[in-house]
């Protein structure tokens, strides 16, 4: 017989039970009764502890335990693979599996869930290593059976760590299912399975996940997850790091059989995340299908692509839209060389139902990046550029050094010392422009030697001579050609972010990607069939008018866009989202077919036709040619990072949310601030209109045909943004820019009068050294005022 009494164990054999005499068969049964009534309450006033060494039966040991019993572990490494079943403590009486000496864990190692806990209550572990499991670290769930009434609840896990589980599969350090009234506390998992979580869970509710620490080792792909009907948990001041896509996620896909206790509308509800930290990642949060969740007062730092992302990924009914999160209190950093600063907002949702309030949003290393794009909603109150002092603690976490209204005060101040500087530029640059015009005004006409000397004046025609040459024809199809290419170049790699794979890994998964991957969207291979149409028209212009080559040209020139778009689609696969595919081949062979056909249509018409309108185009100046450089930068600015809508409700999406505003001055007037910011690179985009390829005998288009040809392009610039899933189409943009490039125009006007920005060549050495020191100049000028009034 085995008697457990408070810490003691003890053994009444039969022999010693042989050797008590009594007089009756009643005082037997007395003694018994007595005994047993004893024994009774004994085991169930006083908890046992059951001491368990290395090599012994845990299982056993544990299915032993009740209410109020604790499984006490001595150092050492257990086989994994414990099935434990509906153990049941009671209320402040719980089951409690610990290690014997809390600063020498025991470890459980291997099989396939490590511990599985299944419909159990009151039940805690404490002060464990769990690793090696072939399938989920610990698993908890209600043992598949879905009710009140079987669920796990009242569990409790302190100190627990889980690693190196799983391979490259869906495995997860720790996985609950359907559990109720759970903390999670000061627990560390890292290196779960590639394609699982750090901590998963579904269709729980009632639970706390704190003081938590999760390393990704940079190969698992997600952190933190609440999905399938989870709600009213909270996770606070939990670390996650080094986690390949999503550092914590609100919400997922989940099997509609999965949801807990039943399929709903949304995949969670009710989940806050409360000063934590979320460090590298594509993005720290997504969410994903939920409902009234809330991350606030959280540190977002360095992550690739997003700060958070807005998706819908199980549709039809019963799911609604993703809607009515709240992000607020934040503070969010990341380096200029991963510009992670606009948020993802997929197809199927409401963003315009989030809130989004006193955020800190910080650029290391250029802060004039800090303002961060296409936002689901206004974020008001917020800070943009103002550096929270990051600060590295032991344990690696980086914590802002001041607190919420300190930043506030530095912002102001920050915004005061901004004002003094743009006078201060404002000032320089009148300077400038007073010295590069006003000056030369003054000495024209000046019969004065000395105003000669360092003066020149402008001689038109001792300069018409050098414009009889007509411009080489095959020059026009060069920079076509030119611009095609970097266009193509530029949407191929963007957003110039590179992840890891080797250059074996590389061409290996490219190959794969070329023989497998058929699908993909059809938007994508549109644009690929449309951006290679003008390289084969151009390069079609470029083909010899005799010889050899004449008659092969067409077969060169397909071979050669093959071969660039070989290396454009190789190039993507050390992108970030970027997939190559054998359509995107065929749709790039396809367009330049298709140029070339085109060339064949209207290219000897225009052979014929570019001579004759580029005959009386006059030489382009130094100054001109740094006007159309800086215009073709503001043009690319505009349509960066060419991330085209490939879906139909992305786009619906997109003007729900605000992402497209038709009505100028609807919100108000624009900021002043921001008003200058957006004239100033029309203004060069205005002068290169102005004096583009005109003639020498009418240098400057008027004011009318340039103000027409400026609403034109801006309006298809803006039109173009629509489609693009980073950009707002605004209409007051339009009418700045137009603003702009009408000053631009204006004052190429003027420009002409003077002799450093004259339409005409210089006539000696010292006029065009006088030339390019005056267009250094003013391109600096015009570099410092955007930069001030941009930033």
């Amino acid at each position: 017989m085995r008697v457990v009494f408070g810490q003691s164990v003890f053994h009444l054999s039969p022999k010693a039970l042989s050797r008590l005499h009594f007089r009756s068969l009643s005082s037997f049964v007395a003694y018994l009764l007595l005994s047993l009534g004893a024994i009774f309450q004994v085991s169930r006033c006083e908890a046992a502890q059951i001491v368990v060494k290395p090599g012994e039966d845990l299982r056993a040991a544990a299915e032993l335990l009740e209410a109020g019993d604790e499984l006490l572990l001595m150092p050492g490494k257990y086989r994994g693979g414990i099935i434990i079943q509906r153990s049941q403590g009671a209320t402040n009486r719980p089951i409690v599996i610990r290690s014997l000496h809390a600063d020498e864990p025991a470890v459980i190692e291997g099989g396939g869930d490590g511990m599985k806990l299944s419909s159990v209550s009151h039940f805690e572990l404490h002060d464990l290593i769990i690793e090696g499991a072939s399938s989920n670290g610990l698993n908890i769930d209600d043992a598949g059976y879905k009710g009140k009434q079987v669920a796990s609840h009242h569990i409790t896990l302190r100190n627990v760590a889980v690693r190196n589980i799983g391979g490259g599969g869906n495995s997860d350090g720790i996985k609950m299912s359907g559990a109720e009234q759970f903390l999670i506390e000061n627990c560390q998992i890292s290196n779960w399975g590639a394609g699982g979580q750090a901590i998963d869970l579904v269709g729980c509710s009632d639970g706390k996940i704190t003081r938590c620490e999760v390393d990704g080792a940079e190969r698992c792909r997600l952190g933190l997850q609440t999905k399938g009907g989870s709600t009213r948990i909270t996770i606070e001041d939990c670390f996650v790091r080094n986690v390949r896509d999503r550092g914590i996620q609100l919400g997922g896909r989940t099997g509609k059989s999965f949801f807990r206790p039943e399929v709903g509308p949304f995949e969670a509800t009710e989940i806050s995340v409360i000063g934590s930290q979320v460090n590298g990642g594509e993005a720290a949060f997504s969410f994903v299908g939920v409902k009234d969740c809330r991350v606030a007062e959280c540190v977002l730092v360095k992550q690739s692509l997003w700060p958070f992302r807005v998706l819908q990924e199980n549709v039809g009914p019963p799911f609604e839209p993703c809607q009515s999160n709240t992000f607020e209190r934040n503070v969010i950093v990341w380096n200029a060389a991963k510009p992670a600063r606009a948020v993802n907002i997929g197809p199927n949702t409401k963003p315009d139902t989030f809130v989004m309030r006193e955020n800190v949003w910080f650029c290391q290393e250029a802060q004039q990046h800090s303002t961060p794009l296409n936002l689901p909603v206004p974020d008001t109150e917020s800070l943009y550029g103002v550096d929270p002092k990051l600060k590295e603690t032991e344990d690696g976490r980086l914590t802002p050094s001041v607190g919420f209204e300190e930043l506030k005060k530095r912002a102001e101040q920050q915004r005061k010392e901004k004002l003094i500087r743009q006078g201060q530029v404002l000032g320089f640059s009148a300077v400038v422009l007073a010295v590069l015009f006003v000056v030369p005004w003054f000495a024209e006409g000046q019969t004065n030697l000395r105003w000669q000397r360092i003066i020149p004046q402008v001689y038109p025609a001792a300069a018409s001579a050098r414009f009889d040459r007509p411009l080489d024809p095959r020059n026009v199809w060069w920079f076509l050609l030119a611009g095609a290419l970097l266009l193509i170049v530029a949407a191929s790699i963007t957003p110039f972010i590179w992840k890891g794979p080797t250059l074996t890994e590389g061409m290996r998964e490219f190959w794969l990607y070329l023989v497998y991957r058929t699908e993909g969207p059809k938007a994508d291979a549109l644009m690929n069939l449309v951006a290679f149409v003008p390289v084969g028209f151009a390069a079609m212009g470029l083909a010899p008018s005799r010889g050899f080559w004449r008659r092969g040209w067409p077969v060169v020139v397909i071979l050669s866009a093959l071969m660039f778009g070989l290396l454009m689609e190789f190039l993507q696969i050390w992108i970030p989202e970027r997939y190559p595919g054998r359509n995107d081949l065929i749709a790039q062979s396809a367009g330049t077919a298709g140029g070339m056909i085109l060339w064949g249509g209207i290219g000897p018409t225009l052979r014929q036709w570019i001579p004759q309108v580029f005959a009386e185009v006059r030489r382009p100046q130094i100054h001109d040619i740094a006007a159309a450089i800086f215009s073709a930068a503001v043009l690319i600015g505009f349509l960066w990072p060419f991330d085209f809508i490939s879906d139909l409700s992305m786009l619906n999406n997109k003007l729900k949310s605000g992402g497209v505003r038709l009505v100028p001055l609807a919100d108000g007037i624009p900021n002043w601030e921001a008003a200058i910011g957006g004239m100033l690179p029309c203004v060069v985009l205005g002068y290169t209109i102005a004096t583009g390829l005109t003639s020498s005998r009418t240098p400057v288009r008027p004011l009318r045909v340039s103000l027409f040809a400026s609403c034109v392009l801006l309006l298809v610039v803006e039109g173009v943004q629509v489609i693009l899933a980073e950009r707002v189409s605004d209409a007051n943009d339009v009418v700045i820019g137009v603003a702009g490039c009408v000053c631009g125009a204006w004052g190429a006007n003027l420009m002409q009068r003077s002799t450093y920005f004259s339409p005409y060549v210089s006539i000696d050495r010292y006029s065009e050294c006088l030339r390019w020191a005056a267009t250094g100049v003013l391109a600096l000028t015009v570099l410092l005022l955007t930069r001030t009034f941009t930033a």
